[in-house]
């Protein structure tokens, strides 16, 4: 009896304890509902929910090929790359994303696509390529000839109100089955059963809870997963699994099953890579497969459900032995549910999945400068939250061949110098005829450095600026000057010393070689320092600084002789705007980093149409163009002579003292690319530009050039040629022993015959000439100019005979 009245009172205070704690749960459960039913008309799961803001995504420019377009099999295969096509195993059969190359002839199979102007349907076709020029585009389908083929753009970045996040939507009828039964298989396999709770899973996971003495196993639904990635912590206690299972059915309540779903395959959390968060699963086979979620193997699906439940243990990336085991795991609850064939399971277990490792931004540089002209124009709100697709100029394939190159040079640089760690170098590609920017790198490694060199950095340009130098002595006819100069006239390359104040001032070239009297044309050519000093003493510096600011460059301009040897300190970008005016025959193109902007649905938001206005004479910047061409021929970029005798280029190199600096910037008629290189902390490279820069330059050119017509640069109609003496500058004789075809802006020819080689003829010709002249009074062979005794008129043609 005793024994029993023991366990009575032991009952009693068991019962005294445990009641307030049931009361205090019950109490707790019915304060939760009542808080979630309160919130039931204001949570949302969707696109358009509260709790979850549709990031912007951010697109390089797209592929567009018409019959008569300059282009090789072998660069559109690089474009389709760019955009993640990939080549069939198959030439018959080929899926969305998947291309075939052969006997000069491509078929791809496009994907559809939503463009500023519309859809663009899934469609095949076969392009016809005769060496590197496209003679047709053929609709596959409709058997008949097509006017063009879209490629979809490359992604290169998201805008989120996270940075680290990297997420895109997708619909779920764009997500295909195998990867929704993938995720139901290994996650919630009673889903379509169930009213967002599963109580065999919860009581499942309690008991293994009690027994671990801690609140570890999930048993979470799908929906129960979303709601508390939407909506609550992650730490795991009962109040957060009270709270989670009453908003998952209030979630089942207002949505349909597919809903849930396709919010659940959006948003899930499926690993870290390259500082990147990965949601969702198209953001998750872009990043580890390189192809968007609709174009995944059965085995890829099986793989990327796997690793929901722990993605860093499972990483594809980096642990990729375990990432396929849990692949075959999947694949085995797959068979099992009968999702696929016994055949299939067999097939797919077979294969080992390889992940790409690659960054999952591509041009992180321009994407970020993208993002800052983005917030000139947008509120933060609208960049980050309302799903804008951004179509911006980059082109993918010039990019990805940009970074190869520069990395190569760079690799050979640093291993020539292994004490330079800071050595950096920066890109930019414009298009001289619009201002789009085709291509940025600004450093050597973005996730080391996010300094963009080629925008924030200013470096001195070393002999780079000759060319500036010498179009405002060549432009002096439209300035009405008295004394005008051509790539011809003679300019002084002997010492020369300077007194400023109490210190004197000695420019020297390079090597210590002077070349006494040289044309305008070869002191530019081979970076003749002395010879461009005294020629900007001549045109002034203050009217050098005119210029410079005429083309919007932000940068100081020294108003001393010492700008002949490059002291003007500009970015990149700068650099590629200015010598842009050279190459466009004188025509300013704001550069351009976004086309167009559209929103969720499609509809066009933004157009930012090229911009642009005439801030030099033509003729003055084809003379320039015609100087700079013989950088190749006979100046510091000869050892591209082989690349300007087979396209029409022109470019200057530019070393700073001690080789801090390294810059080439040069153009065809379709491009501009400016390369620096250097060090950051301003060490010595202890190489020339000739040696660092120009093969990063070349690299990149001859890969455009490939795709164009080879095309010269435009002649403007104030231009006329004579034949000139090499020598003197003069008119050439028949005894001249080397002649040039020499461009001149009309009337500013030289009217002297050469007597270096003709003898007293020449003298007496000479003498002809000049009287001939001054019994000509042509209205329109003659200019008012201002000189030093006031104004008189300067003729304009004169006979070359």
């Amino acid at each position: 009896m005793k024994r029993k009245r023991g366990k009575q009172k032991r009952s009693k205070r068991t019962v005294f304890f445990l009641a307030p704690a049931i009361l205090v749960i019950v109490l707790l459960f019915l304060l939760v509902v009542h808080s979630a039913f309160s919130l039931y008309s204001v949570i949302r799961i969707d696109r358009g929910g509260m709790r979850f803001k549709l990031p912007s995504v951010v697109y390089s420019e797209w592929t567009e090929v018409r019959a008569g377009d300059f282009l090789s099999p072998s660069h559109f295969e690089d474009r389709l790359k760019s955009s993640h096509y990939r080549k069939a195993s198959s030439t018959t059969s080929l899926e969305k994303g998947e291309y075939s190359i052969a006997q000069g002839s491509a078929i791809v199979f496009t994907r559809s696509f939503q463009y500023p102007d519309g859809l663009h349907s899934a469609a095949l076709y076969r392009i016809v390529f005769d060496d590197n020029k496209v003679l047709r585009v053929e609709d596959m389908e409709k058997h008949a000839p097509a006017a063009k083929v879209r490629i979809e753009p490359a992604i290169l970045s998201v805008l989120a109100d996270d940075p680290t996040r990297l997420q895109y939507w997708v619909p779920l009828q764009d997500i295909p089955p195998r990867v929704v039964n993938a995720v139901i298989a290994t996650e919630d396999k009673n889903f379509f059963d169930h009213h967002g709770i599963d109580p065999f899973g919860i009581l499942r996971a309690l008991v293994t809870d009690l027994v671990k003495g801690s609140f570890e196993e999930g048993g979470s639904t799908i929906t129960q997963q979303l709601v508390k990635n939407l909506f609550l912590t992650s730490k795991k206690t009962i109040g957060r699994k009270i709270s989670e299972t009453v908003l998952a059915l209030i979630v089942e309540k207002k949505y349909t099953k597919e809903e849930i779903l396709e919010a659940y395959l959006n948003l899930v959390y499926l690993g870290n890579t390259y500082g990147k968060n990965i949601h969702g699963v198209d953001a998750a086979a872009r990043c580890y497969f390189g192809k968007p979620v609709a174009e995944l193997s059965l085995a890829q699906a099986a793989m990327l459900a796997g690793i929901i439940r722990a993605p860093n243990y499972y990483s594809p990336l980096r642990q990729p032995e375990r990432a396929n085991a849990v692949k075959n795991i999947v694949l085995n609850q797959m068979k099992d549910r009968e999702f696929i064939s016994a055949v299939q399971h067999d097939s797919a277990r077979k294969l080992k999945t390889s992940v790409q490792k690659k960054r999952p931004d591509l041009a992180p540089y321009f994407a970020t400068y993208v993002g800052q002209m983005l917030r000139k124009k947008f509120s933060a709100g609208e960049l980050t939250g309302n799903g804008l697709k951004i179509f911006t100029t980059l082109d993918p394939a010039l990019q990805s061949v940009a970074e190869k190159s520069a990395a190569a040079e760079l690799g050979e640089l640093r291993k020539s110098f292994p004490g330079s760690p800071s050595l950096q170098m920066a890109i930019v590609s414009l298009d001289p005829q619009n201002g789009d920017i085709r291509c940025m790198i600004g450093g050597r490694d973005f996730a080391e450095s996010e300094f963009n060199r080629a925008v924030q950095a200013k470096r001195q340009v070393g002999s780079a600026v000759k060319p500036i130098i010498a179009a405002v002595a060549l432009d002096a006819p439209y300035r009405h000057e008295w004394k005008t100069y051509t790539t011809v006239t003679m300019l002084n390359d002997r010492p020369v010393s300077y007194q400023y104040a109490d210190q004197v001032w000695s420019p020297e070239n390079h090597g210590d070689e002077y070349l006494g009297d040289i044309t305008l044309r070869r002191a530019v050519a081979r970076s003749q320092n002395v010879a461009m000093v005294r020629l900007l003493e001549d045109v002034r510096p203050d009217t050098v600084a005119k210029y410079v600011s005429k083309m919007d460059v932000d940068c100081k301009v020294p108003r001393d002789l010492t700008l002949a040897l490059g002291t003007m300190e500009v970015s990149p970008l700068d650099m590629a705007k200015i010598y842009s005016v050279f190459a466009s025959n004188g025509d300013l193109h704001n550069p351009r980093c976004i086309k167009h902007v559209t929103d969720k649905e499609g509809s066009l938001v933004f157009t930012e149409t090229p911009s642009s206005r005439n801030v030099m004479n033509p003729a003055t910047c084809y003379l320039v163009t015609d100087i700079l061409k013989s950088v190749f021929v006979e100046g510091t970029a000869i050892s591209y002579q082989g690349l300007a005798l087979r396209y029409p280029i022109a470019g200057k190199t530019g070393t700073t003292n001690d080789y801090t600096d390294a810059w080439f910037a040069g153009y065809s008629p379709s491009l501009v690319t400016a390369v620096w290189v250097g060090d950051d902390k301003n060490k010595s490279i202890g190489l020339p530009a000739s040696r660092v820069a120009l093969p990063i330059w070349g690299k990149i050119m001859e890969y455009s050039l490939h795709n164009e017509s080879r095309t010269e640069f435009s002649t403007p109609k104030d231009i006329e040629f004579a034949r000139i003496d090499s020598a003197t500058g003069l008119l050439a004789t028949e005894n001249c022993p080397e002649v040039s075809m020499e461009p001149f802006i009309r009337g500013t020819a030289p009217t002297v015959y050469c007597t270096l080689h003709g003898g007293q003829w020449n003298i007496v010709r000479n003498i002809k000439t000049f009287f001939w002249k001054r019994s000509q009074d042509r209205a329109d062979s003659s200019v008012e100019v201002r000189t030093p005794a006031g104004t008189r008129k300067i003729r304009y043609s004169y006979p070359t005979r």
